[in-house]
């Protein structure tokens, strides 16, 4: 346990997204008073309950309310051609530090920043003597984020913590990201192209990763980076083969080249996060697929 306790209150930036909505349902399931800072056009997304708020992306709330703990999820171009528009990318790390700002002036203890495995892929890279590449933007910029609210939290007394995330899917996401792409085609009863899928990933059902996060809110170290995933990571032609075979579907393996960087066992390791936090993996990943193709199935897309 930190000296902090359980938080009373939260603020959870792009609250409207996947990951976001899913975390606020967490938080007040545990009774926590969440305020969810989006686009104005994004309040519908969410259920009217007690205990939830809705800011538009400028704050016009009251500032005297004191919060607890405050959450950036909140990231433009996290998927498709956003990820090499470097401008784009360097907006995301201004927003970070403004939202950094406004956890300072709300009183909030704690500042959570949502990070990306491709973090460590762009660090891998470079290690092995390569070159960035356009769609890199995304991960530096992650990664420059995380550094300078890092050290603008530490002079202005704030916790601060990082949870990595690994790959995230579940039931209401909608994206062309790895798993909704295949599921796109096998839907149409498509073969879709892959890499020979030697490369090592993880993956996690959306609902343990919004536990993560609100694991690490309340007992996170201050200055670590945890890795959010189910501590299992395998190649991901095994991850793959397994949701085939809850599907029906199939894969057309080495079609496309892998022109990345393969990661570790050690890249995905979650040892912190369960020894600090007590985290465990619920979802395994062949029910997180049935579910997720089941809710597709049943037109809810």
């Amino acid at each position: 346990m930190t000296p902090y306790g359980k938080p009373e209150r939260a603020v959870v930036t792009g609250g409207c997204g996947f990951l976001g909505q899913v975390l606020v349902r967490t938080l007040l399931e545990k009774e926590i008073a969440v305020t969810v800072i989006d686009l104005p056009e994004k309040e519908a997304y969410l259920p009217k309950r007690k205990g939830l708020d809705f800011q538009p992306n400028v704050w016009q709330g009251e500032t005297e309310r004191k919060y607890d703990v405050f959450y950036h999820l909140a990231w433009a171009g996290s998927a498709g051609e956003g990820r090499k528009d470097g401008f784009l990318q360097a907006e995301n790390i201004r927003q970070t530090l403004e939202a950094l700002a406004l956890a300072k002036k709300l009183g909030c203890h704690t500042f959570i920043f949502a990070g990306s495995i491709m973090e460590a892929e762009v660090e891998a890279a470079k290690k092995a003597g390569l070159s960035p590449k356009g769609t890199d933007c995304y991960a530096l910029a992650k990664t420059a984020a995380g550094n300078l609210s890092r050290a603008l939290a530490k002079e202005w007394g704030i916790r601060h913590v990082t949870g990595r995330i690994t790959n995230t899917f579940g039931v209401g996401e909608k994206s062309d990201r790895l798993i909704c792409r295949v599921m796109d085609a096998w839907e149409k009863g498509e073969v879709p192209p892959l890499t020979a899928g030697e490369q090592m990933y993880d993956f996690l059902y959306v609902t343990d990763a919004a536990r993560a996060f609100a694991a690490i809110g309340e007992k996170g170290i201050d200055g670590k980076t945890y890795i959010i995933g189910s501590g299992k990571p395998c190649p991901l032609r095994n991850w793959l083969e397994e949701a085939m075979e809850v599907t029906g579907g199939k894969g057309d393996f080495g079609k496309i080249p892998f022109s990345g960087v393969s990661l570790t066992e050690s890249d995905f390791d979650t040892g912190e996060l369960e020894r600090d936090t007590g985290f465990c993996c619920r979802v395994p990943f062949v029910e997180g697929i049935g579910r997720l193709w089941h809710w597709r199935k049943e037109g809810l897309l």
